[in-house]
C-alpha cells in the first residue's frame, strides 16, 4: 500500500517515466471457498470463477459524437472493496433467491506468494523502488525534483515507515564531471609543458591545449 501512495504522487513529477517496486507483500483479495458450503447451495467453482471475472472489469462501449467533441461510453466495474466481493452474485435465476459470493466463501485480504524479499541490514523488511528518469531528461534536475517531494510523501506515510535513498545517481554525475574535469585539466597541462619545451613555443601549446575541450564538447 505505501509503494503505491509514493509511487502515485511521483508520477506527476517531470521528468519521472515510471516507479518500479520491489520487496514486500503484493496485496491481493482471496476468496476461500468452503466446500460444503458450495455443495449445499448447489453451485460450482467454474459458476464462481465466472463471477468474478464478469464482475470485475471495464466494458467498453461506443461514442456519441457531438460535434467538435466526442463522448466515449464505458462501463466501470472493477471491485474496489471486500464488500464489493462478498456481493457478487453467483446465481440469480428468475423466482429463487440469489447467491452472492459471501454465501460459499470467505472474502479476506491476503498477500502472493513471495520469491524473494528485500531487507534493511539483513533485518528489518523493507520495500525498494527504483525512480526510471525519461530519455533525454537532466538526471540532476530529476533527482532535485524527486527529492523536494520527498518531505510531503512522507507526511503521508504511516507511522514508522521512512523513505530513505540508498542510491543517489547525482552523486556518480558529480564524480564523473569531476573527474573529466581533471582529465582535462591535466591533459591541457600536459600538452602545453610538452610542446613549450621540446617546441619552445607556448602560443602553440596553448592552441593545441585549446582543442582539448573543444573536442571533447562535440562529443
Amino acid at each position: 500500500m505505501q509503494d503505491w501512495i509514493v509511487r502515485r504522487q511521483l508520477n506527476g513529477t517531470p521528468g519521472v517515466a515510471e516507479i518500479n517496486s520491489f520487496g514486500g507483500e503484493l496485496k491481493q483479495y482471496e476468496v476461500a471457498i468452503d466446500p460444503n458450503r458450495l455443495k449445499a447451495m448447489g453451485t460450482s467453482i467454474t459458476e464462481i470463477f465466472t463471477a468474478l471475472e464478469k464482475n470485475n472489469q471495464n466494458t467498453g462501449g461506443a461514442y456519441i459524437d457531438k460535434k467538435p467533441n466526442a463522448y466515449f461510453i464505458r462501463g466501470i466495474g472493477l471491485v474496489t472493496s471486500l464488500e464489493d466481493i462478498r456481493n457478487i452474485a453467483v446465481k440469480n435465476e428468475t423466482g429463487s433467491v440469489p447467491i452472492f459470493i459471501k454465501d460459499v466463501a470467505d472474502v479476506r485480504l491476503g498477500s502472493a506468494v513471495r520469491y524473494g524479499a528485500l531487507t534493511y541490514d539483513g533485518k528489518v523488511d523493507a520495500v525498494g523502488g527504483v525512480v526510471m528518469m525519461l530519455k533525454g531528461a537532466n538526471s540532476n534536475e530529476v533527482v532535485n525534483n524527486i527529492k523536494a517531494k520527498i518531505p510531503t510523501i512522507q507526511k503521508s506515510l504511516p507511522d514508522g515507515v521512512v523513505i530513505e535513498p540508498f542510491l543517489d545517481r547525482t552523486d556518480l554525475v558529480d564524480r564523473a564531471i569531476s573527474t573529466v574535469e581533471k582529465n582535462l585539466i591535466e591533459g591541457a597541462l600536459i600538452v602545453i609543458f610538452v610542446l613549450v619545451i621540446f617546441l619552445g613555443n607556448l602560443r602553440a601549446g596553448l592552441i593545441v591545449a585549446s582543442a582539448i575541450p573543444l573536442s571533447c564538447s562535440l562529443l
